[in-house]
């Protein structure tokens, strides 16, 4: 029997390729054993180098998520100021938020 390779994609970062080994087929019960059939567990190459990975999140260490609601032109037109910009998103936020502070007298702490 020939040997089958399977890609599965847990992330955009990381890929598992199992393997029914070296022209022997193996039962599935062996293929999940540690060590058997497991090629590799690595990360994928990243696409970007601004691109970060959920362990490498520590500028959100102490700070929460403030999900609210925006009509679709507006969510549009803060995407297209932060390109042309060069900046995220999250920053122009961050500035909005600030500069709402102190217009009313508060620190500016986001």
């Amino acid at each position: 029997m020939e040997k089958v390779e399977i890609t599965i994609t847990i992330s955009k970062d990381v890929a598992v390729t199992i393997s029914s080994g070296e022209g022997k087929q193996k039962p599935v019960q062996e293929l999940t054993q540690p060590d058997q059939g497991i090629e590799r567990l690595v990360p994928k190459e990243k696409s970007g180098p601004d691109e970060q990975t959920k362990a490498d999140r520590s500028n959100r260490a102490g700070k929460k998520m403030m999900p609210f609601w925006v009509r679709r032109e507006a969510r549009i037109q803060l995407r297209m100021m932060a390109a042309e910009l060069g900046t995220t998103q999250q920053d122009l936020m961050i500035q909005a938020l600030n500069a709402f502070f102190q217009k009313r007298g508060k620190p500016p702490i986001a």
